[in-house]
């Protein structure tokens, strides 16, 4: 099919999923208001600590934070981001009182964690490395669902301790509601031909990422197991955005 013309199309990511809930009363809702056209990637992100913490492994972790109930910080990008749900889903599957600490950006909060000032953080693999191989931070697990391209030696924390644990970033495209079936599936043919490219796979591998196939059906399923999943961590936690 020609593909000539012009799209609105919109980059969607799992943040979006989480200010689902976080935000119900936004202008629109991804699941009425857009279609799933394509996944493009996936990425996971890694849980490190501050070498001052007295933990080698997320077992370790999880028996220091048990002893002292809100003793144990974890940084984030802010209320709501991606880096705080991690968090938080880690602190609600481990049962641990950990005190979340906001900033403004991931810089911030990167810099506060190497300099000591708090204990945890889960981080994009790909940023936070230098720093683990530097000594300057202890990674303790990745979030995925298999271990890292970057960091192959690490465990998965469900390896680590926290079975079924899994966190990670993804984008896809979606069209706004109405789009023909036909441009849709065109689209997503296009998309998935580009995610086949091996020199595609081998760059975004370098950047810790990976290539997401999938149909407009497979992928609109997996955007409504993100938003029910990701509305359960944020129900549970009771935090809200103002």
């Amino acid at each position: 099919m020609d593909l000539a013309g012009i799209f609105t199309l919109l980059l969607v990511a799992s943040p979006h999923a989480i200010l689902e809930s976080f935000n119900p009363n936004k202008p629109y809702q991804l699941m009425r208001d857009f279609v799933a056209v394509a996944s493009a990637s996936i990425a996971d992100s890694v849980m490190v600590v501050h070498p001052s913490v007295g933990a080698n492994n997320v077992e370790q972790f999880n028996a220091l934070a048990k002893s002292k109930p809100g003793g144990l910080t974890y940084a984030s990008s802010g209320p709501g981001s991606s880096k705080h749900m991690a968090g938080e889903l880690f602190r609600l599957m481990t049962g641990t009182d950990i005190l979340h600490v906001a900033y403004k950006s991931s810089t911030g909060a990167r810099n506060d964690i190497v300099g000591g000032h708090v204990q945890m953080m889960f981080d994009e693999t790909p940023a936070v490395a230098p720093n683990v191989l530097a000594g300057q931070l202890r990674a303790l697990g990745t979030t995925g669902a298999k271990r890292s391209t970057v960091l192959p030696d690490l465990p998965t924390l469900a390896e680590a301790g926290v079975p079924g644990y899994e966190h990670t970033g993804w984008a896809g495209i979606m069209a706004p509601i109405g789009t023909p079936k036909q441009i849709i599936e065109s689209l997503n043919a296009e998309i998935n031909k580009f995610l086949a490219k091996p020199e595609v796979n081998a760059t975004w591998a370098k950047q810790g990422s990976e290539t997401m196939s999938m149909t407009p059906a497979e992928f609109d399923i997996y955007l409504r197991a993100e938003i029910e999943k990701w509305a359960k961590v944020v129900k549970t936690s009771g935090f809200k955005i103002n």
